[in-house]
């Protein structure tokens, strides 16, 4: 995770509240898709950040270098009523070619250098494959 070098295209934008997001200034793009939103990566000394704009709002999530390096970082947004989808956009480590949304249902989410996003329903874990073992993070 956040291996290649920065460039300016890399900023955080002004409604992902930079000011706010723990080592801003390291901040790497995820390339998703714009269409369902924009997401970053940032490092501030022991934590790595996912930040998160789309389906109609932002947060950021942060955790510790060693266990997001292991087991990656997910944050929703969005989907407060039960018929709205949440944005769902996740970071994995280096390798990891899919995940797993599951919850009410199922599905599977591509990987494109180290990020992936869905709009999803009610999503409760992510899960993927590193080294032949299964990785489950819950969401709640």
């Amino acid at each position: 995770m956040l291996l290649r070098p920065r460039s300016s295209a890399d900023a955080i934008d002004a409604e992902g509240s930079p000011e706010t997001v723990p080592g801003a200034a390291t901040a790497r793009r995820l390339d998703i898709s714009p269409s369902v939103g924009r997401a970053w990566l940032s490092q501030d000394k022991d934590l790595i950040c996912l930040t998160i704009v789309g389906n109609g709002g932002s947060g950021t999530n942060c955790g510790a270098r060693a266990f997001v390096t292991a087991n990656g970082i997910v944050l929703t947004v969005g989907g407060k009523t039960d018929d709205e989808q949440q944005l769902v956009v996740g970071a994995v480590p280096d390798g990891v070619g899919e995940v797993a949304l599951k919850g009410s249902d199922a599905i599977t989410v591509p990987v494109r250098e180290n990020g992936y996003a869905s709009l999803a329903g009610d999503v409760s874990s992510q899960e993927f494959q590193q080294d032949g073992a299964t990785v489950k993070v819950a969401l709640r």
